[in-house]
């Protein structure tokens, strides 16, 4: 005699609820190609100021707290190379760095 057992297991996928609008796709009746439409991000109006840097900061973090969004972090670079140098990731606390976007 010969006893066993045989377990199953059924797996499945977890499903995940997503939180963000699903984008949808406009078609160009010119091109009849798909686009996506234009998001809305929130920027804050931002006039000609200086910022001196604190421990810690990032350019993402500095454009990010005061434009409204961190996508911004490259224009202030471009604005400020000869202050910061070549390396966008060295920031030396006291810089002072002008923030215009």
């Amino acid at each position: 005699d010969i006893y066993y057992t045989i377990e199953l297991r059924e797996y499945k996928s977890p499903e995940t609820k997503n939180k963000s609008k699903k984008t949808q796709e406009v078609v160009d009746k010119k091109s009849n190609k798909a686009k996506k439409p234009a998001t809305k991000t929130s920027t804050k109006d931002v006039k000609n100021q200086t910022y001196i840097v604190k421990k810690g900061d990032t350019l993402t973090g500095i454009a990010k707290k005061l434009t409204g969004t961190s996508a911004n972090w490259k224009a202030i670079y471009n604005a400020n190379k000869k202050t910061i140098g070549s390396n966008p990731n060295k920031l030396y606390v006291g810089q002072k760095l002008v923030i215009k976007v």
